[in-house]
């Protein structure tokens, strides 16, 4: 099953709370932020935040050829160690 998602981020630094839908209560806080082609979201789930799990931190940025470069590191929320890297490289595609 494939789905698609879309949010929309005020890019100026400030944290803020996101809910889904109807929910009151926030799903997540985020922080988002842009530098020329580069954009940095923190984001602080909830859920794990809860337990005193993670945040994550996703940084999307644009390549020379138009490609999006997207990693998320996450980092142990008690003293922001982090735990691991996932990066991925998103080509855009051409022709069918």
């Amino acid at each position: 099953m494939f789905g698609r998602a879309e949010f929309t981020f005020a890019l100026d630094g400030a944290r803020r709370a996101y809910a889904f839908g109807k929910e009151a209560a926030p799903a997540f806080y985020y922080e988002a932020r842009q530098a020329g082609d580069r954009v940095t979201i923190r984001v602080e789930d909830e859920r794990h935040r809860a337990r005193g799990a993670f945040y994550k931190v996703d940084t999307i940025s644009r390549d020379a050829a138009g490609d999006l470069r997207h990693a998320q590191a996450f980092h142990r929320a008690s003293d922001g160690a982090c735990l691991g890297t996932l990066e991925a490289v998103l080509v855009r595609k051409t022709g069918k």
